[in-house]
């Protein structure tokens, strides 16, 4: 995120982009965690390239998940 962008601000940047699945403020380097799904690398890069041109994000670090594993939530 910019130096100066809010976490409300963010906020409203991701719920306008339907590819956003998730996103999670974080301490340390980088500020935020973004989980979008798409359908391919193109896709990614679109969807990047708009998050981009909010002009709120400092920089930006993409991370390609291979294979995953969760375990259920405790009730």
């Amino acid at each position: 995120m910019h130096g100066t962008t809010e976490t409300g601000e963010l906020e409203k940047i991701v719920r306008d982009v339907p590819e956003v699945q998730q996103y999670f403020t974080i301490s340390g380097d980088p500020d935020a965690l973004i989980h979008f799904r798409v359908k391919d690398v193109d896709d990614l890069q679109r969807v990047v390239n708009a998050m981009r041109r909010t002009g709120k994000l400092a920089g930006t670090k993409t991370l390609i998940v291979m294979a995953s594993w969760r375990r259920e939530a405790l009730s």
